[in-house]
C-alpha cells in the first residue's frame, strides 16, 4: 500500500482527503510518514486538527485499511532531517543529470552539502523551507479483508495492546 489517502478536517469543519505516497511506517511506534508542502491546505488544517484517518487498499489481497490517530507536523528537528535527506537524495537522482549521478561502490550514497544554500538540481535553501513531514501516530485500525462473499473484519486499538478485535 504505496498510495494512500490521508484525511483531515478543514476550518469551515469539512472532511478533506487527498491521495498521498506513505514514505514509510513502524509497526512497533504506530507510525506512518508522509511529505507535504509547509504551506499546503493538509499542513494547515492538520495544525489547527491534529487528527487525521489514512486509508489504504490491497486489490491482490481484497484488504482495506482504515488508521485513525493523531498527526503532527515536523518542518524543523530531527524526524524532518532524516526525511529531507532521503528526499533530497531522490530528487537528485531523478532530477539530475546522469553525468552529476555517482557511480562506482558508493552510487547510492547521495548526501546533501552541509551548507543548505549549495544543494543541486534544482533543489534550493527555499525547497528545505517548505519541506514538512506528516507523521500519523495510530491509535486505532480497522481491518476489512473481502474476498468474494467472505468478509472478515478487525479492530485494532494501541490501548488494547494491538490485539484484534473481531467484529461482525
Amino acid at each position: 500500500m504505496h498510495l494512500l489517502t490521508l484525511s483531515t478536517v478543514t476550518a469551515d469543519r469539512m472532511p478533506a482527503a487527498r491521495l498521498m505516497v506513505n514514505r514509510g511506517a513502524d509497526r512497533v511506534s504506530g507510525r506512518l510518514w508522509f511529505h507535504a508542502d509547509a504551506e499546503s491546505p493538509k499542513v494547515a488544517e492538520l495544525r489547527t486538527s491534529p487528527y487525521a484517518c489514512v486509508v489504504g487498499y490491497d486489490p491482490s489481497e481484497g484488504i482495506e485499511l482504515r488508521v485513525m490517530g493523531s498527526a503532527v507536523v515536523h518542518t524543523r528537528g530531527h524526524v524532518a532531517d532524516r526525511h529531507w535527506g532521503q528526499f533530497a537524495n531522490i530528487a537528485t537522482w531523478m532530477i539530475g543529470s546522469p553525468e552529476a549521478r555517482p557511480s562506482g561502490p558508493y552510487a547510492t550514497d547521495l548526501r546533501l552539502p552541509p551548507d543548505p544554500d549549495k544543494l543541486m538540481h534544482g533543489l534550493t535553501a527555499r525547497s528545505r523551507e517548505r519541506f514538512a513531514v506528516v507523521e500519523v501516530v495510530a491509535e486505532t485500525i480497522d481491518w476489512l479483508q473481502a474476498a468474494g462473499s467472505d468478509q472478515k473484519r478487525a479492530v485494532l486499538r494501541r490501548s488494547g495492546h494491538w490485539r484484534a478485535e473481531v467484529v461482525g
